[in-house]
């Protein structure tokens, strides 16, 4: 198998990031690395993660940079060729299975594999679950909080944005370079939904129109491309 790395990226989340790094140490599966960056927070974030009692590899930006871009400074950095790469926000929960679940997918030969998560927190709504035709994708923003991809994917797809909604530009990507995505019908991510979130900021109507036209467009080129009206 090859190696797995989970990326944590971290900004002011003081009071959720302990949560979520024993979701990842509390994992089924135990042979990964994982590594925790922050990102120039301005709360008590970075002083928690210095006490590191997991053993992570912890890092720090020299500036702010965002989230997509944390991952991908991490990933251009630390990651070779051959690794199975997962990331997930200092304020969201694995369930303990996430990633055994994932490595079973993936290793029936796919390129990146997704599943459904379930939403919590003080703009909580219901379960969601990713549709499985890719070609989709240009009518919601949900690839979802829970994925695992290959290296070698992110090597040829414009990695992650800049925008809220990193998981919809990278999928839509992705199914351009002829992805082959794996959906996991399992609920594997308690996504903390509030007013920082993604999810919460996602509701600023400004955003949500830069990041739906744009990710639309892409979205179509699948089809015009592919000339298919499935995509798996």
């Amino acid at each position: 198998m090859e190696n797995v790395v989970v990326i944590m990226p971290c900004y002011n989340t003081q009071d959720t990031v302990k949560e979520a790094i024993e979701s990842v140490y509390n994992q089924t599966f135990k042979d990964f690395l994982f590594i925790v960056c922050d990102d120039c927070s301005t709360d008590d974030t970075y002083n928690i993660l210095c006490e590191n009692n997991y053993g992570y590899s912890l890092f720090k930006n020299e500036k702010n940079i965002g989230t997509g871009w944390s991952v991908n400074k991490m990933i251009n950095e630390i990651c070779t060729n051959n690794e199975l790469i997962t990331w997930i926000s200092a304020d969201n929960i694995l369930d303990v299975d996430f990633l055994q679940k994932h490595l079973e997918k993936i290793e029936e030969g796919y390129a990146i594999t997704y599943s459904g998560w379930l939403t919590f927190g003080n703009l909580t709504i219901p379960r969601q679950l990713p549709n499985q035709n890719l070609l989709e994708l240009k009518k919601s923003y949900r690839l979802g909080p829970s994925f695992l991809f290959r290296k070698k994917l992110w090597d040829v797809s414009e990695h992650f944005h800049e925008l809220p909604g990193e998981d919809y530009y990278f999928a839509v990507d992705c199914a351009l370079n002829d992805a082959k995505f794996g959906f996991i019908d399992d609920v594997l991510v308690k996504y903390r939904l509030h007013e920082n979130s993604v999810g919460g900021r996602l509701t600023n109507k400004t955003i949500n129109r830069i990041c739906s036209d744009d990710a639309k467009k892409r979205a179509q080129k699948i089809k015009n491309n592919n000339g298919i009206e499935t995509y798996k």
